[in-house]
């Protein structure tokens, strides 16, 4: 190649230009921001179900303890889990005009993180069991 002086000037085979570099560069960047942020979704979601998991297991021994007869099934009531005190519980009678027509209501158990104060329940489980007033002391229905 010749430039205006008359001389020539080669460049070196397999040599890149500044503008190659910075585009490459730049790909790079996007490419491993991309990858950066894709793996803080995933961490994020990994504790959020790790998190989901924990509550189930909270709510499976608050209803085992329940169920065996350790302590009456609450209805509008809340408390704090025996787990450290993470986790608080709130049941509540959820209205159903099907199960009332049965002769029993629907109770749900909501599980909080109270690490978090979180309003939102990592865990909910509705229950149908017998009304309050039908039900004897061993569980049973008075019907």
């Amino acid at each position: 190649m010749r430039n205006n002086c008359g001389t020539s000037s080669k460049r070196p085979p397999g040599g890149m230009t500044l503008v190659e570099v910075v585009a490459g560069t730049a790909i790079l960047g996007t490419v491993l921001a991309s990858v950066i942020i894709a793996d803080a979704r995933l961490t994020a979601q990994a504790r959020k179900a790790a998190a989901m998991q924990e509550a189930c297991e909270v709510a499976d021994g608050l209803l085992e303890g329940w169920w065996s007869g350790q302590a009456p099934l609450p209805r509008n009531d809340e408390g704090t889990a025996a787990a450290g005190g993470r986790w608080r519980w709130r049941m509540r009678v959820v209205p159903n005009k099907q199960a009332e027509a049965l002769g029993a209501e629907v109770v749900a158990l909501e599980i909080f993180d109270a690490s978090r104060g979180s309003n939102e329940p990592a865990a909910r489980v509705e229950l149908m069991v017998a009304r309050k007033e039908h039900a004897f002391t061993d569980g049973t229905d008075a019907d």
